[in-house]
């Protein structure tokens, strides 16, 4: 392997001025074990209108360029852009011949960084391909490189979709991701995820004379220095969850985000467990969740967020219908249902239910009564049965048992031949109290005898 020390001043590379006047800086090498080197090209920058591109290889060759530099303690930063073959062709970075990151695939123009020791370091960029098959461009790129202690004074890294800007002018990331501010420069950064995203938090590293307070996921607050400062963004983007009801009622969300009918839709960071509510309209029921969500079958479900997933929930709220219930005569009788709600008279002669619901009323009669038939929705005195499909109305009606009346009096059974009988007149009472009269009978009535079938007298001679 060749190394040569690199001893351009700063302005030599970065941004606009790499590669530095069209050409290969001067003491970037070519290793001796490569295929091919690198070489200036015009097609695609990150900044200005060339950058560094890989020379042309086949299968199982490498493509390779390096720097030696005696740097102090920071970071090297660089724009990187791959087109190859996914995970099998690579953009591979060594530090002193240890890999620290490879890309495959497509990926665009993105700023890395990477912590440096203060000494002497090799920084080799390699483009290699495995045995078979050529995909996109088959090559990869870089520009905007900067070594420990030549580049700007902040570095901002992106992880995901949203853009960093910075409260001095400077900084406006996506577009412009790094800066050089005066030593003792106090600034702020602030994150703005793009729609779909949310904010996760911010990671610093300061190297040198400087200082970073960048805790939570407010703004991230800088003091530059003679160091260098390394700033990484992390964008999540967020789970979702929407809500459409069947049905008359309300849905509303804790953390807050959904309160549908209205705000149907929320949006929460990954791992967020969301708690649903759901509240029927007057004249509705809550029945029951369609979906991906715990507590099925309850007023309230807990989903999960998922990044990028966008979970579909539907509350289902059925109409409710009204059975009304009536005793007559009053305090003859009871009746019930199954399922509850019904107890009349003793507590409820009217409920509720959910639209379908088939509900069984039992009639019980009061001692001394018997049950003479049901009115209304149902018939007969068996089983009663209703489908409340609407609401309805149903009447039990009883009356009283007929008991036998009670007749008193023992009559004379032995008279004398031409002497008188009686009259024998029994005494007799109708416990129904009932309004018609009652009538009497006789069994082996003599044929002298009389007897009055109104009063139950019996006599003769």
């Amino acid at each position: 392997m060749i190394a040569v020390a690199l001893a351009l001043p700063a302005a030599a590379m970065g941004q606009d001025n790499f590669p530095p006047g069209g050409v290969v800086p001067p003491g970037w090498t070519v290793p001796a074990a490569a295929d091919a080197g690198w070489q200036v090209a015009g097609d695609f920058a990150s900044e200005g209108v060339q950058s560094l591109r890989s020379d042309p290889i086949t299968h199982h060759q490498r493509a390779e360029v390096e720097v030696t530099a005696n740097v102090p303690s920071g970071f090297v930063s660089f724009a990187r852009r791959v087109s190859s073959e996914v995970n099998f062709d690579f953009l591979r970075f060594y530090v002193d011949g240890v890999q620290l990151a490879q890309w495959s695939g497509f990926h665009d123009w993105a700023t890395v960084n990477f912590p440096v020791s203060a000494g002497t370091h090799a920084f080799r960029w390699a483009y290699t391909k495995d045995g078979s098959v050529d995909d996109g461009a088959d090559t990869a790129w870089i520009d905007e490189v900067w070594l420990p202690g030549e580049g700007p004074s902040v570095q901002v890294r992106r992880f995901g979709a949203g853009t960093v800007t910075s409260s001095v002018s400077g900084i406006a990331c996506g577009a412009d991701c790094d800066e050089t501010f005066p030593d003792g420069t106090v600034l702020s950064l602030l994150a703005t995820p793009d729609p779909g995203w949310g904010f996760d938090g911010w990671t610093a590293t300061c190297a040198g004379a400087c200082a970073a307070d960048c805790a939570g996921t407010g703004s991230c607050n800088l003091t530059t220095g003679t160091g260098q400062i390394a700033v990484d963004a992390r964008f999540v983007e967020l789970g979702g969850i929407s809500v459409g009801i069947v049905g008359g009622g309300r849905v509303q969300s804790s953390p807050s985000g959904i309160d549908c009918p209205g705000t149907c839709l929320g949006q929460y960071p990954p791992g967020t467990a969301v708690t649903l509510t759901a509240t029927p309209s007057p004249g509705w029921t809550f029945e029951r969740w369609l979906g991906n969500c715990s507590g099925n079958g309850t007023g309230e479900c807990v989903e999960v967020t998922t990044s990028g997933i966008n979970w579909f929930i539907q509350p289902i709220f059925v109409a409710l219908r009204t059975l009304q219930t009536t005793v007559t005569p009053p305090g003859a009788g009871r009746v019930t249902s199954s399922p509850s709600g019904i107890d009349c008279p003793t507590l409820d002669c009217v409920a509720s239910y959910a639209d379908g619901t088939d509900v069984t009323l039992t009639a019980t009669p009061a001692p001394g009564f018997r049950l003479v038939g049901w009115t209304g929705a149902c018939s007969g005195t068996g089983a009663c049965t209703v489908p409340m499909t609407q609401s309805r109305a149903v009447g039990a009606e009883f009356a009283a048992d007929n008991a036998p009346p009670v007749i008193g009096g023992t009559p004379p059974t032995v008279v004398a031949e031409d002497d008188a009988y009686g009259p024998f007149v029994p005494t007799a009472s109708d416990p129904d109290g009932g309004p018609s009269p009652l009538v009497f009978e006789v069994s082996g009535k003599p044929p002298w005898a009389t007897f009055d079938p109104a009063t139950g007298a019996l006599g003769g001679t």
